[in-house]
């Protein structure tokens, strides 16, 4: 059984498929490193800030409009469908801080890549023992995503990422200057609009000193995140490669 996009890469890399082949190619490029904490035997403050760049789901709502528009056209406008293809290009100009962690850096980095944003926030978890809320109404996500993945009854936020981040601050001032000095835009009160510059680091949580992670749903509910299911992309590779 396939449960990882770097197994399914391997398999189908080498097809004469040229649509396959393509769409190896660019999940390859996006399944990045894992992340690291600027002091990896001190455990976070409680109350540290928990920041992301980037949008949930960009990626495999890239994928899915560009090797599988065969899934969108019956319902979302041509247009819609050929923009969403090309937003690699707006991936592209998205901030890619390293993980290099030394000097002025956040407290700990995380890309957030294969199986998106629950991914990186269990990595958190698991590598720092920080329990953490976060406020999901606050994560950075395009209109478009949101549509495709209810389209599709995909959940955007354990879905394929790219050029995103979850970053770890231990006060305000350092996030302000780490943002001022990355040339981001720092959102700490609101949510930046679905359609808002790449360039931007929004504020989504804190961590706590218990050791939950809990998720704070749109109707204030709370839930307990779990180790990520296997990419939500998968189902859709995995359904139009069979």
């Amino acid at each position: 059984m396939i449960n990882r996009l770097d197994k399914y890469v391997k398999l189908n890399i080498g097809s004469l498929n040229p649509e396959i082949s393509g769409e190896c190619r660019l999940i390859s490029r996006m399944l990045t490193s894992s992340g690291c904490c600027r002091h990896p035997d001190e455990k976070l403050r409680p109350g540290s800030l928990i920041c992301m760049t980037g949008s949930a789901g960009l990626a495999g709502t890239h994928i899915i409009a560009k090797y599988h528009p065969e899934l969108l056209r019956n319902r979302f406008p041509a247009r819609m469908v050929v923009r969403a293809a090309g937003l690699i290009n707006m991936m592209q100009s998205a901030p890619h801080q390293d993980t290099d962690c030394t000097g002025s850096v956040p407290a700990a980095v995380y890309p957030v890549s294969e199986k998106g944003i629950y991914q990186s926030l269990f990595e958190l978890n698991k590598s720092t023992g920080a329990g953490f809320h976060i406020d999901m109404t606050r994560i950075p996500i395009s209109q478009t995503t949101v549509e495709f993945c209810e389209h599709l009854e995909l959940n955007p936020y354990n879905m394929l990422s790219w050029r995103s981040r979850i970053m770890v601050f231990e006060s305000y001032s350092e996030a302000r200057t780490f943002a001022s000095g990355n040339n981001l835009i720092f959102h700490e009160d609101k949510v930046p609009p679905s359609d808002s510059s790449s360039r931007s680091m929004t504020l989504i949580g804190m961590t706590d000193s218990s050791p939950d992670m809990l998720l704070l749903a749109y109707d204030g509910t709370a839930a307990l995140l779990n180790r990520p299911r296997p990419d939500e992309i998968l189902r859709v590779l995995l359904y139009n490669s069979a």
